[in-house]
């Protein structure tokens, strides 16, 4: 970074940057000059919305990123998601003033730069409806090829293809361990599985001593190419929102069961459209998660919502890829995208 700083400004034409509840990755911008666009992983801008923006949704309608529910329909959701909102924002400036006051660096004195754009990880699939500003562009499922897989692993492809009554898929993601789960809860989960009519793939770090004969284990699978075959029935999640494109991608119904951040917010936007059911891993029972995946295996409308919002989703006049591009080369063009 400081040898970037000290190169001169006709070196760059543009700032693409990921901010983290703060403006001063926008200093970058204002030392060169340029234009400044802004890339969010997430759905939503959260408490950086109104600064990225100048619009702030409203909180009785829009729930808020860290909230628990996809859309706030009780007077204590509205509540609750207004006070979460106001406390983010509260953390957010004191943080901010702390470091300005105490121990100031260059980038903490200069005036914010305003983003020209902000490309977010959203799709109405997923997102509930709600009003964006006109420098906002949505990109939801950017790092998918809607055009090219590879192809799955030979014993992975014969698993999956020779299961009569079809697969379930099930991943907690890169950043949780399987084997860091009480071991009550690993059991309780071993014993549901084993139950089912339909074989297994589960991510799984380590080895299962009387492990079901329809379940695979492996540390990591192809999650993608998985989840686009036709005989994958289920996918068993923590709720991350790459995994839920990849899922609606496939059409396949989700039983989630999201641990932190925006994931329990992406899940009941899925529990609200009936393409998922949400449970707490750390309460399940052995007959309580049985329960919730014969439903989503044997009712049929949760496959068939799932199929509908995949067909959606994959109707676009433009690849987000390629929306990239477009707005990208525009900034770049015009010196800034009007907003």
């Amino acid at each position: 970074m400081k040898e970037l700083l000290a190169m001169t400004p006709t070196d760059f034409d543009l700032v693409i940057i990921e901010p983290l509840f703060s403006e001063c990755v926008s200093y970058l911008a204002a030392k060169l000059n340029v234009p400044l666009i802004y890339v969010l992983p997430v759905p939503t801008m959260g408490i950086m919305e109104r600064i990225f923006t100048g619009h702030i949704s409203n909180p009785a309608v829009v729930a808020f990123n860290l909230a628990r529910f996809g859309v706030p329909k009780t007077f204590f959701q509205r509540t609750s998601n207004l006070a979460i909102y106001i406390s983010c924002t509260i953390i957010r400036m004191y943080n901010e003033l702390i470091m300005k006051f105490t121990a100031p660096r260059e980038y903490d004195l200069h005036t914010p730069v305003p983003p020209s754009l902000v490309f977010v990880n959203r799709h109405f699939t997923i997102e509930p409806a709600s009003p964006i500003s006109s420098n906002v562009v949505e990109i939801g499922g950017i790092h998918l090829n809607l055009k090219a897989t590879k192809k799955l692993p030979k014993d992975i492809l014969n698993f999956i293809e020779q299961s009569p009554h079809g697969v379930v898929y099930f991943t907690l993601g890169s950043t949780v361990k399987m084997t860091s789960l009480p071991e009550h809860i690993k059991n309780a989960i071993i014993d549901a599985l084993g139950q089912i009519p339909q074989r297994v793939l589960w991510k799984y770090e380590d080895k299962i001593e009387n492990l079901p004969k329809n379940v695979m284990i492996k540390k990591w699978l192809p999650q993608h190419e998985i989840l686009l075959h036709p005989n994958v029935k289920l996918f068993i999640s923590h709720g991350g929102i790459s995994g839920l494109y990849e899922a609606i991608d496939g059409g396949v119904p989700i039983l989630g069961f999201p641990l932190f951040g925006d994931q329990q917010r992406n899940i009941d936007n899925l529990v609200n459209a009936e393409i998922a059911i949400s449970m707490d891993i750390l309460s399940i029972t052995k007959d309580a998660f049985l329960k919730n995946v014969l439903e989503l295996l044997k009712n049929k409308k949760y496959m068939e919502n799932a199929k509908d919002a995949s067909k959606i989703f994959k109707d676009r006049p433009m690849s987000p890829a390629s929306l990239v591009v477009y707005w990208t080369e525009y900034v770049l063009h015009h010196k800034g995208a009007p907003t």
